[in-house]
Parts: C-alpha cells; sequence; structure tokens
C-alpha cells in the first residue's frame, strides 16, 4: 500500500513537472514525427534520452502481444530495452531519408521493428 501511494505521488509529481512540457505543440509523443524522435534519441540529457527508450520499446512491447499487434516481434529473450532502443536509432540514422523523418515515429518504428526482429527469418514481416 505504502509503494503504491509512494508511486502515485511521484506520478503526480512528474505529471505536474511536465504538465507544460507537454502542452507544446509536437510533444504528444504518440503523435511525435520521427525525426522528433530521433532528437529525443540522440541528445545529452537523460530525460529526453528516457522519452525515446520509452517510446521504441512501448511500440515494442505492443508487437510482441497476439491480441495488438498485426505484425509481431520476436525480440530474444535476455535483449534489454536499451539494446532495442540503439539498434533502432542506428537504423534512422543510417536508413531512413528526409521524407521518412517526416511521418509519425511509430509509422517508422514499428516496420523498423518487424524488420530487425522478425519472427520468421529469410522473410519478409507482411504488413
Amino acid at each position: 500500500m505504502r509503494r503504491t501511494i509512494l508511486a502515485f505521488g511521484l506520478l503526480l509529481a512528474a505529471m505536474a513537472t511536465n504538465a507544460t512540457e507537454s502542452t507544446k505543440p509536437g510533444r504528444v509523443l504518440a503523435f511525435m514525427k520521427t525525426q522528433g524522435l530521433y532528437n529525443l534519441c540522440t541528445s545529452s540529457r537523460s530525460a529526453e534520452l528516457g522519452q525515446c527508450e520509452g517510446f521504441i520499446t512501448g511500440v515494442a512491447a505492443m508487437m510482441q502481444n497476439d491480441q495488438l499487434a498485426k505484425v509481431k516481434v520476436c525480440v530474444p529473450e535476455g535483449t534489454n530495452s536499451q539494446q532495442v532502443t540503439d539498434r533502432v536509432v542506428a537504423y534512422l540514422r543510417t536508413k531512413a531519408d528526409s521524407d521518412d523523418m517526416q511521418v509519425p515515429a511509430v509509422t517508422i518504428v514499428a516496420p523498423v521493428l518487424a524488420i530487425l526482429y522478425n519472427c520468421t527469418p529469410g522473410k519478409m514481416p507482411q504488413f
């Protein structure tokens, strides 16, 4: 019970701290463009790096769920969230073009994850 109250208090404090930040245009992570995500992922600020990692691992977690994902990903056991994030960021750095960077991040991150963590090796994921 005490942990629940503490966790709830920390959540409220974080929400209050970031209330003005999250109301800025383009800051709603679900609608963020790929360039915005890439900027978070390459930032030197730990809070922004955490937002990057949270976004990418949230998409990966959703894509591992049979009921939610049209295309599943198979992240190997023992892989941590930083490793998943690093691979996605490396892909964005080396393969994304300027058009990719202007669309909602989830429309790029999900297919990238499906390619990087393909459940059917030797076959392209079917979208």
